[in-house]
């Protein structure tokens, strides 16, 4: 038993660890996860954005656009020669940076879109909960989860087992009632449920978040079962919160913990 113990571990660990470097320099790496995944990270803080591009043997999607107007689509090439196009987990500055490098990009409609309707060059198709891009041998499903904003989405893989997530559970730490949005916890615990079903219905078993980091340690079903009960806990009033560390210091801005997964809330919108 100890021994099928410590080779789970060590399979597990490795999944962390196997990433292939095919480049790299002060700003920028990119990352061959497994055949036809990649992963591209802004490595400049404080945003350090993580990209990803998925590769089927037609076509290509590449999952958000980082924080600035970087060079990214000679990054995607070095991943990629196939036709591609962009998949927005959601409309925060950090996650669509060089959207105009790309010639048309999927959004939910219930994002903000005042920074695409300003400043996108290409064509705008609307994504929604459960529409499915074929890519040639590989399809990728999006997911609606809201929380983190009014419409953000999440990508999942069914061959390889991982989907991409954005912010919509953070990178350890998931920022809610963000600006103006304010959803209450109770929305949020029913759309973490939501994710856990999905995650046992077609075996998504790897998290990958919007933002360099999650290296230490791959995010799993156990990450989001986390959340789960820390926003029960919220609802019930059992538990402890600090001062959110990133905000002011005149913010009432709080966060909570359970083991990794960390919750960004406002006091007044715990219900």
């Amino acid at each position: 038993m100890k021994r099928i113990l410590l080779l789970s571990i060590i399979v597990f660990s490795g999944l962390a660890l196997s990433a292939q470097n095919i480049y790299h320099d002060d700003a920028v790496t990119v990352d061959k996860i497994e055949t036809g995944t990649y992963k591209i990270n802004y490595r400049d803080a404080p945003n350090m954005s993580s990209v990803y591009v998925v590769e089927g043997k037609k076509k290509a999607v590449v999952i958000d656009a980082g924080d600035k107007d970087y060079d990214l689509m000679s990054l995607v090439r070095m991943c990629t020669d196939k036709p591609v196009v962009l998949l927005v987990t959601h409309t925060h500055g950090d996650h669509i940076g060089a959207m105009n490098q790309f010639d048309e990009l999927y959004v939910n409609e219930k994002e903000n879109l005042s920074q695409i309707q300003r400043n996108y060059k290409g064509k705008v198709h609307y994504v929604k909960d459960g529409d499915v891009f074929k890519l040639g041998g590989k399809s990728i499903q999006a997911l609606e989860i809201l929380g983190h904003t009014a419409g953000g989405m999440v990508y999942c893989d069914y061959d390889t087992g991982n989907c991409y997530s954005g912010d919509c559970f953070g990178s350890g730490q998931v920022w809610l009632q963000f600006n103006t949005f304010d959803n209450p916890i109770s929305v949020y615990l029913s759309e973490i449920n939501k994710m856990l079903g999905y995650m046992a219905k077609r075996h998504i078993t790897h998290i990958y978040t919007g933002h360099f980091g999650q290296e230490e340690g791959m995010y799993g079903i156990n990450y989001i079962q986390d959340m789960g009960t820390l926003a029960r806990m919220m609802l019930d009033g059992n538990f402890e919160s600090e001062h959110h560390n990133r905000s002011a210091e005149s913010s009432p801005v709080r966060m909570t913990s359970l083991r990794r997964a960390t919750i960004v809330y406002h006091p007044d919108r715990v219900r």
